[in-house]
């Protein structure tokens, strides 16, 4: 598998699903859906064969998540009702 970076602060790091599972972890997420979600992450970025995550996609993710929460798309406690399968 080729390896994926982060652009953040004029900076590239690699990849790393296990900081996805942590900072998922600090966020109170279960730690099965962590490594499910960080896997999912991860096989969606090697799939569209990205290469690099600039801060900007990674705002854009958030504000989405933000609008869903705001517009009923998804529910306030949708953490606890992820599908983990």
């Amino acid at each position: 598998m080729r390896e994926i970076h982060v652009s953040s602060g004029g900076h590239d790091f690699p990849f790393s699903k296990g900081l996805v599972v942590e900072s998922l972890l600090n966020a109170d997420i279960a730690r099965e859906s962590a490594m499910v979600i960080a896997r999912r992450v991860e096989q969606r970025l090697v799939d569209q064969r990205t290469k690099m995550i600039d801060p900007p996609v990674v705002k854009r993710a958030q504000n989405t998540i933000d609008l869903a929460l705001k517009t009923g798309k998804i529910n306030q406690n949708w953490k606890e009702e992820q599908n983990v399968s």
